[in-house]
């Protein structure tokens, strides 16, 4: 059933009601208005969906309808867009962040809103960006990489190596911030 005839029942059966309602206190009801074609876009797209409108439109198109003012229709795309962007979790966030890297200088960063991650050597920005945000679900503006080479290290007359590991400082947008350690 289009979704045009169910706006045009429930205001018929409102209409009926009212009349009735006007009938047994003795008061005559308001006659029903002829323009009963016409109905509220942002209420059909609340109740129906997007889609169920669009083809409602298609086929009221051969039909003469008068132009709405361009303000409606930037009404419109405001009403149909999402106030909050959801996210989508990002399947390899593990295979990218090791863990946060803390330090006295990231708590230090901490405070200016750029947070320290210790990261696999072959992550890219692109990819630590998506991982944060979507454990984190905060905002990334920026990330900047270093690699920390691997450093001899000696212990009495034994030699061995510190390995070597790669960080990431991530910037967020003001306002947001990330709790690493609880309180």
């Amino acid at each position: 059933m289009p979704l045009l005839n169910i706006f045009k029942k429930k205001k018929e059966r409102k209409e009926k009601k009212k009349e009735k309602e006007g009938e047994e206190k003795g008061r005559l009801a308001k006659p029903a208005k002829e323009n009963t074609e016409k109905i509220n876009i942002k209420e059909a797209v609340k109740s129906k969906g997007k889609r169920i409108v669009e083809k409602e439109k298609k086929e009221t198109k051969g039909k003469a309808r008068k132009k709405e003012p361009n303000v409606k229709k930037k009404e419109k795309l405001i009403e149909e867009t999402p106030l909050a962007k959801k996210r989508k979790p990002y399947p390899f966030a593990y295979r990218i962040l090791k863990s946060p890297h803390i330090t006295e200088k990231a708590t230090l960063l901490a405070g200016r809103n750029k947070y320290v991650f210790r990261t696999y050597p072959k992550a890219n920005k692109t990819e630590i960006k998506k991982a944060v945000e979507s454990i984190y679900n905060v905002e990334v503006v920026s990330v900047r990489t270093i690699h920390i080479p691997s450093k001899k290290k000696r212990l009495m007359a034994q030699e061995g190596r510190k390995s070597g590991y790669k960080k990431a400082i991530v910037t967020l947008k003001r306002g947001q911030e990330i709790e690493i350690l609880p309180r």
